[in-house]
């Protein structure tokens, strides 16, 4: 990661990108704040991403709209533009906040439990910020507070963590063994967990829409959506 900062910054003013070579596959850094707007806006059915990264990525459900490829892509980049533009994004300010002030609000009264009973204080920050990160991808992406920041060890927690670690296997993996019939998920103990998270996504979909239809039967088309889910589906009906 220093490495790429630091190639970031050398090539920041030299050039907008650079290539570098990870285990899965090539990467394109991108070293300027308003290159992302403009690749998204023009990115065509000519770009493909059809290296291990991306293949460990389908296998653990990681396949919707942020990862599509190609004419997919161009189908449904108005549907993820609309919840990403400027006014969304002002939307999930306040789920940030909330997140960064519980992160501050755990490390204070940590460290002053500590201190008074004149311990050095220890924060894992890797990890403590780690859960911070599920808590507001979350709550930016349905809409639920799981506080995963407080329940690290939660089921929920540990199985998004194991399709994380699971993911980086994968992508370094010389065979591609889960897609084997029937096991293939199942043996590096993926399984379980890939198929509890679409479930629960599954549900929040299926919540959102009722919500959404509700909205509507009611005559209520000012209903604020306030979560990625809620936008996409305003777009879609």
């Amino acid at each position: 990661q220093m490495s790429i900062r630091h190639r970031a910054e050398r090539y920041g003013s030299e050039k907008v990108c650079f290539d570098m070579q990870l285990p899965g596959g090539n990467y394109t850094v991108i070293c300027r704040e308003d290159l992302p707007q403009y690749i998204i806006k023009h990115r065509t059915t000519s770009i493909h991403n059809t290296g291990q990264k991306h293949e460990a990525e389908i296998s653990v459900g990681a396949n919707g709209l942020l990862s599509v490829e190609g004419e997919a892509w161009k189908r449904e980049r108005m549907v993820v533009a609309h919840a990403l533009n400027k006014k969304s994004a002002q939307d999930y300010l306040g789920f940030m906040r909330e997140i960064a002030q519980r992160l501050v609000q755990k490390w204070e009264v940590k460290t002053t439990h500590e201190a008074k009973n004149l311990l050095i204080p220890k924060i894992v920050i890797k990890d403590e910020v780690g859960h911070a990160s599920a808590d507001a991808i979350a709550r930016l992406a349905v809409g639920h507070d799981y506080d995963f920041l407080n329940h690290p060890n939660s089921k929920m927690a540990r199985d998004i963590n194991n399709i994380i670690q699971g993911a980086m296997q994968r992508a370094t993996s010389p065979i591609w063994y889960w897609r084997l019939p029937f096991i293939g998920q199942d043996l590096d103990g993926l399984g379980g967990s890939i198929r509890r998270m679409l479930g629960i996504v599954s549900a929040a979909v299926v919540q959102a829409e009722e919500a959404e239809t509700a909205a509507g039967q009611q005559g209520d088309n000012a209903t604020a959506s306030t979560n990625f889910l809620q936008k996409v589906l305003k777009v879609i009906h």
